[in-house]
């Protein structure tokens, strides 16, 4: 028997529930794929030799999965998923019919897109009963999704200040500044998006070939493709909270550099940024001679106010009417209005940056950090890229006085590469 529910939680609590009797197995995206394969490979083994199999497992056994079950039970959810579902009972058209049973979970309450999924199969299911995995009735479930979800819930994403992709687009048609980035960033094949982690799983107590291979990894000092490839295979997807949790205590407690010493620097880089996202980078290091990796969380700046001074040079094609007096006045004349040839940006058009003069006399503005946030060691941070010496990093000593991050000052006490 094969059961099939919505969620991690619900297909956990159920296998508890029978994992002490024959043939219990579980199945979900928490384990990882060697694992899954394992787990499988026992299942058709015993359904081969008409042994019993109860098996508890997500919608991940609906997505190509070759089981085939004499009766299938699945959670409310939509009509397509049903079908998927139906699609491992009686697979091979066995002698007895197979039954597919479609329950409504009694203690667990569903996800607020789910019952509208359901919503929409009901109708349906009662209008085809005979036969609702036809054309015609998905036809009908589908239009009943579309009707319910309305024109918006098709094209939702958020785009900088516009809802929408296609609003997005046609606002910026006249001037041919598509906010490609943006889109990439707002469109998601799959919404529910997750980040890996790796779970060194053992198929018996002596597996110790996960162990090995991030051993392996770990001590060169470029990990081949073929490394990674094989470290797939380990890979669990979390949610990325959780990841991004697990990820600030971890390095907040302790970062280990690759050589697996303490290094008391990278310990505040974790403290610096608990809670915020986090990703994660290499810095090619060498000090007293020796080559090592260190593994760099670096901290995320959001709302930043940059301050930037200019001053004129002169070039050789400057007139006697070219004076730097003269640009200034027009520079300020035209900055105080607002006025501008091309829209200020960072980085790219896509990111316009707005501006305001400030008089040579007028101080800065305040920051709005709080009090104990205006005065912190950031780390070490990219200063820029030295493409004429081989692409090499520099960086700079990042600190925070009074909520201000004085570049200039930060270079004077030297750089790193």
């Amino acid at each position: 028997m094969l059961v099939i529910v919505n969620t991690q939680a619900h297909a956990k609590a159920l296998f508890a529930k029978i994992k002490d009797m024959e043939g219990g197995f579980h199945l979900s995206t928490l384990m990882c794929p060697l694992h899954r394969r394992r787990t499988l490979a026992e299942i058709k083994r015993r359904l081969k030799e008409g042994g019993p199999v109860r098996l508890v497992s997500t919608s991940l056994i609906e997505a190509g999965v070759d089981v085939d079950f004499p009766e299938v039970w699945r959670a409310a959810t939509g009509l397509d998923a049903i079908s998927q579902a139906g699609g491992r009972c009686d697979r091979e058209g066995g002698p007895i019919l197979g039954r597919v049973v479609v329950f409504a979970p009694a203690e667990v309450k569903l996800a607020k897109d789910v019952e509208a999924l359901w919503g929409a199969t009901r109708p349906v299911l009662r209008q085809f009963k005979e036969n609702p995995n036809n054309l015609e009735p998905i036809r009908a479930y589908f239009k009943e999704v579309y009707w319910q979800r309305g024109r918006e819930a098709l094209d939702g994403a958020k785009v900088g200040s516009w809802v929408g992709i296609l609003p997005a687009i046609k606002e910026r048609a006249k001037e041919l500044t598509f906010p490609f980035a943006s889109i990439a960033e707002a469109f998601q094949l799959i919404e529910d998006y997750k980040e890996p982690v790796i779970v060194p799983w053992r198929a018996d107590p002596e597996d110790r070939r996960a162990e090995k291979l991030l051993a392996a990894i770990e001590s060169k000092p470029r990990p081949s493709g073929s490394d990674y490839r094989r470290l797939q295979q380990y890979t669990v997807s979390i949610r990325p909270e959780i990841r991004r949790d697990w990820l600030a205590w971890e390095c907040s407690s302790r970062c280990i550099r690759r050589s697996g010493t303490r290094c008391s620097s990278l310990r505040i880089c974790g403290d610096t940024i608990r809670g915020r996202g986090w990703t994660w980078t290499t810095r090619n290091c060498c000090r007293r001679g020796k080559r090592y990796f260190e593994w760099l969380p670096p901290a995320e700046l959001v709302d930043v106010a940059y301050s930037i001074e200019a001053h004129f040079d002169l070039t050789e094609k400057a007139t006697k009417e070219d004076t730097p007096a003269k640009h200034i006045s027009m520079f300020n004349r035209r900055a105080a209005s607002g006025q501008c040839f091309h829209q200020p940006c960072l980085g790219t058009r896509e990111f316009p940056a707005d501006f305001r003069l400030l008089a040579e006399t007028e101080p800065l503005p305040d920051s709005e950090l709080r009090d104990d946030q205006r005065n912190r060691d950031l780390g070490w941070m990219l200063y820029d890229i030295d493409f004429a010496d081989g692409r090499t990093s520099r960086f700079f000593r990042a600190r925070l006085t009074d909520g201000v991050l004085d570049v200039t000052r930060c270079l004077a006490e030297g750089e790193a590469a």
